[in-house]
């Protein structure tokens, strides 16, 4: 006899002890997957949220239950679920009908940081133009921590082999717990009325966002954002980020590499201060190669502006003179100058010219003296003259006819015929 069931006799047995013995189930997890459909029903796939869990289930949400919900599904969420197994006969699948779904421990603290980051925000605690550089060698650094864990001991190792001389001021208070949020914020204040301390650090180990919850709460986030002392937050490990961390002028991923940030390496500093000491000699001797150089080069600048400038003086001297000279008034009066000399020269020159004019006109006139008729006939000579002037020649006298004999002191005509010669006249 077949003593086997038949699959649609299976799967109505599995619903029924799914109906009789499982009617509701609550269980927690993490979302892997999560679909909305057209419709508005969300589809999610759900798993274990230990490292390395493999086991999921498969969710659903029909609308009218995602519409009463307080948050909204999403991948990475722990969630807190409760629901209805439900054995689909058509496919033989598993799923379960949600009828309520909300955050689980980390993820109501999630949500909570969230709400508090963008409150916090609004008001501008975490605007990046307030926040400021932190002091390059501080001689004190107060420190927010447990003294007594390993978070203290690890910057004191660290700010000691760095930097010897640099002085701790720590405030121990809780990091954890009821109660811690306000030791932080009181010790951030009792640290900014020490007046040598310079910036402040406020750390803590790793641990769970539950663990760290006490520097997302509000009381500290504002007591780091109305410190006077610059503040490096270095809560917990690299990838866990608190509140804290948005507030202080500077976030260091651990409490070590905090105390990194404040305490310079003295090592470094000295090889740095070494190596800068024979660059500074290197840069002393170039220096004093250079003034020799610029010296010269003065000296050389100041002979040659030396030169230019006489050259200068003597051209503005010439220029001056010149200048002087083609004034009108100078060239009128050097002009006038001129042509009184001129002038004189000219009737110093007419006179002497009339003189020696003169002189020579007495002497022609001497020489005409001898030499003229007048002077002639004073020595006993006589003119003929005749009707066609003076008759120098025996040939030229008229055979019949008058002429006249000039002397000294008169005239005698003298008419002539061919045979005799008649004295009619004399005229003196």
């Amino acid at each position: 006899m077949d003593e086997s069931l038949t699959i649609t006799e299976l799967l109505d047995a599995l619903s029924t002890l799914f109906d009789e013995f499982l009617p509701t189930v609550v269980f927690s997890g993490e979302i892997t997957e999560c679909k909305v459909a057209g419709s508005g029903h969300v589809y999610v796939t759900i798993k274990d949220d230990d490292v390395g869990a493999q086991a999921s289930v498969s969710c659903v949400l029909w609308r009218t239950v995602v519409s009463r919900l307080e948050m909204r599904p999403a991948v990475g969420l722990k969630v807190i679920c409760t629901g209805r197994p439900v054995l689909y006969k058509a496919r033989g699948q598993f799923q379960i009908e949600l009828r309520h779904m909300a955050l689980a421990g980390d993820g109501i603290l999630k949500r909570k940081f969230e709400e508090m980051r963008q409150k916090l925000a609004a008001e501008g605690l975490f605007d990046e133009s307030r926040k400021r550089s932190l002091p390059y060698l501080p001689r004190v650094v107060g420190v927010v921590t447990s003294a007594s864990g390993a978070v203290m001991h690890d910057i004191a190792v660290t700010v000691g082999r760095r930097m010897p001389s640099m002085s701790l001021v720590v405030v121990d208070v809780r990091v954890q717990g009821i109660g811690a949020a306000h030791e932080v914020a009181r010790g951030i204040a009792q640290l900014n009325e020490h007046p040598e301390i310079e910036v402040i650090i406020v750390a803590r180990g790793g641990g769970s966002l539950e663990d760290l919850w006490a520097f997302n709460e509000e009381e500290v986030v504002r007591a780091v954002f109305a410190s006077r002392k610059p503040i490096v937050s270095a809560i917990g490990h690299e990838v866990d980020v608190t509140l804290c961390d948005y507030a202080a002028d500077v976030r260091a991923p651990t409490p070590t590499a905090a105390a990194e940030l404040v305490a310079p390496d003295g090592n470094e500093l000295l090889r740095s201060l070494l190596n800068h000491e024979r660059r500074l000699a290197v840069a002393d001797r170039w220096m004093r190669d250079r003034c020799r150089t610029v010296d010269d080069a003065e000296m050389a600048i100041q002979a040659g502006l030396r030169r230019r400038f006489d050259t200068a003086r003597n051209q503005i001297a010439v220029m001056q003179s010149l200048v002087q000279s083609l004034e009108p008034t100078r060239r009128l009066s050097h002009s006038r100058g001129l042509l009184d000399q001129i002038a004189a020269r000219h009737h110093q020159g007419i006179a002497t010219r009339i003189k020696q004019e003169q002189l020579k006109l007495d002497r022609l006139e001497g020489m005409r003296g001898a030499t003229s008729p007048e002077r002639v006939l004073e020595r006993g000579y006589a003119i003929v003259r005749g009707s066609k002037g003076v008759i120098d020649r025996t040939s030229a006298v008229p055979e019949d006819g008058s002429f006249q004999l000039h002397f000294r002191d008169g005239k005698v005509l003298v008419e002539r015929y061919r045979d005799q010669e008649h004295l009619t006249a004399a005229a003196n």
